[in-house]
């Protein structure tokens, strides 16, 4: 166990202060990436279901899905809230 705490300690390894650092920022960059794409993801799909329109990327058997959002009316309700609240449209 003493051992491997020496490796992963830049100072008493060949690589520098700096480097061990810079490897970290292009972790945590990596890791801040990953969150991005699926969050995009995310909101791309509840934006797809609010329109009533996952059945265009996910295939038929969301048909039904879609038409009972839209038949609920979240994206025109959105619409009134954005025109009232913001004014969007």
């Amino acid at each position: 166990m003493l051992v491997e705490r020496r490796k992963m300690n830049p100072k008493t390894s060949n690589e520098s202060f700096a480097d061990y650092k810079i490897k970290w920022i292009y972790k945590i960059l990596l890791i801040s990436l990953i969150v991005i794409k699926e969050r995009l993801f995310q909101m791309e799909m509840l934006r797809r279901v609010a329109a009533g329109r996952l059945a265009e990327i996910l295939g038929e058997e969301l048909v039904k899905t879609d038409k009972f959002f839209r038949t609920i009316g979240i994206l025109e309700r959105a619409k009134i809230n954005a025109a009232t609240y913001f004014n969007l449209y």
